[in-house]
């Protein structure tokens, strides 16, 4: 079954279907992102269903009106996935908080963050020398992927 006929995804995709984002919709992004995680990053579900989510709280460069709060993305994503959502978004400015390790993660949280902000990065076509430097610095944390 396609991630797209699954009901979770089928509410984030009539709500998030109506809200630009740069020169296209937010849900287009969404899905962009979650495939760049599931098909050539290869991450685990968990990061994926984070990719597919990583702005619905809105973040310091996109806001918008959401009606989606921690418990519903809980309930939609589970508590592993959601919290990666929820340290996504709240990290501001997001790119210094990334690179300097701002927030109290272990290894595997903050890789997650990183290489979900990559493939959000790579989705927005962003290859840039912030993109290096997280690259670089994903490339070398030790997590149970590594």
């Amino acid at each position: 079954m396609s991630i797209l006929n699954d009901n979770r995804i089928i509410e984030l995709k009539e709500f998030t279907s109506k809200i630009h984002h740069l020169d296209k919709m937010l849900f287009d992004h969404l899905y962009a992102t979650y495939n760049i995680l599931k098909e050539e990053m290869k991450k685990p579900e968990y990061l994926c269903m984070a990719g597919l989510f990583h702005s619905i709280y809105e973040t310091e460069y996109f806001q918008f009106n959401t009606s989606y709060t921690r418990d519903k993305v809980k309930s939609l994503i589970g508590e592993t996935s959601e919290k990666i959502v929820y340290e996504f978004c709240s990290l501001k400015p997001r790119i210094n908080g990334l690179v300097s390790r701002a927030g109290n993660w272990d290894n595997q949280l903050y890789a997650d963050l990183l290489d979900l902000e990559i493939a959000n990065m790579k989705e927005q076509q962003y290859y840039n020398d912030e993109i290096k430097l997280i690259i670089a610095i994903r490339k070398h944390l030790k997590t149970h992927e590594t």
